[in-house]
């Protein structure tokens, strides 16, 4: 992937860039009393899924979309708005390798999908980071590129990994605001609180329910100290509205969008929501070369 701060990154920044300048604003967004009850205990809430649904349900309650892998490789497809930008982007960076076009042709559409999105919503998107296979050099590159797009609007999240690990520490000088993942244990978060500056993202194993890994984590992390803000915690995977009051009060909430207009009785997508093993088994299968595969194979 081209470096930093290289003339060629500073190019298709300017090139990602060419939409109208976006300004978030929630003063015109609507606001829904179905959430003033969990807003009120201090939980935030985040959605994620369909994002035509999530416009739908959107209200100045929820804080923040979640954009996944999955949905990212969406903009593969070709009814996506995102799928012209492949030849596009193509043609732009003919100059280049194929492997290192190939890369950035990603990195354009996954930023333009970002923007899309939040403008859409006028919401942060919490981001995904296709990096999977990649070095904690390559991955340190790919969001500090990301994050200068729209420093007002992204903040990436990578799977807890030891490479993901050392890159989140790299990044402390940089102040990136960024989430880790898939953390399965209190162990897990004392060791990732140390480095990261947003939040962590609990994921339940099989046979351990959300609620019981939230609570035991939460009193893992309180038995940090550190000199800084800790980390937010973020739950996935509640499934109904019972399990939501007993989260109430957990400072972060993702939930997917067909949960949300169920809980407001609201018509969702025929969809189910993954499991939380389904989840964590195609965060784990997905690898970069997925997308780039699908990507050389438009050009």
């Amino acid at each position: 992937m081209v470096e930093y701060k290289d003339p060629v990154a500073e190019q298709i920044k300017a090139y990602i860039l060419d939409d109208p300048p976006f300004s978030m604003d929630i003063g015109n967004t609507t606001s829904e009393p179905g959430w003033h009850k969990l807003r009120s205990s201090g939980s935030r809430i985040w959605l994620h899924g369909s994002e035509e649904l999530a416009a739908g349900l959107w209200s100045r309650e929820i804080s923040a979309y979640y954009l996944s892998n999955r949905s990212l490789l969406n903009s593969l497809e070709t009814d996506s708005p995102e799928f012209p930008l492949i030849a596009k982007a193509n043609q732009f960076l003919k100059g280049l390798p194929e492997k290192e076009r190939t890369q950035e042709i990603l990195f354009i559409i996954h930023a333009k999908r970002i923007l899309r999105v939040s403008r859409m919503l006028s919401a942060r998107i919490i981001t995904e980071i296709p990096a999977a296979d990649e070095s904690a050099e390559d991955i340190c590159r790919y969001i500090r590129r990301l994050y200068q797009i729209a420093p007002e609007t992204i903040s990436p999240v990578l799977p807890y990994t030891k490479t993901n690990s050392s890159a989140a520490a790299a990044l402390c000088p940089d102040k990136i605001p960024l989430t880790l993942s898939g953390i399965r244990t209190p162990e897990e978060a004392l060791m990732a609180a140390g480095f990261i500056t947003r939040g962590i993202i609990l994921q339940a194993p099989p046979g351990v329910t959300p609620e019981s890994l939230a609570w035991d984590t939460m009193a893992a992390l309180k038995a940090v100290e550190t000199e800084t803000k800790a980390p937010d915690l973020i739950i996935n995977g509640v499934s109904g509205e019972q399990e939501l009051i007993s989260l109430s009060g957990f400072p972060v909430i993702n939930l997917h969008v067909n949960i949300a207009s169920t809980l407001l009785h609201q018509p969702g997508s025929n969809a189910s929501p993954l499991s939380e093993m389904e989840a964590s088994e195609r965060i784990r299968t997905l690898r970069s070369d997925d997308f780039y595969q699908r990507i050389t194979a438009r050009l």
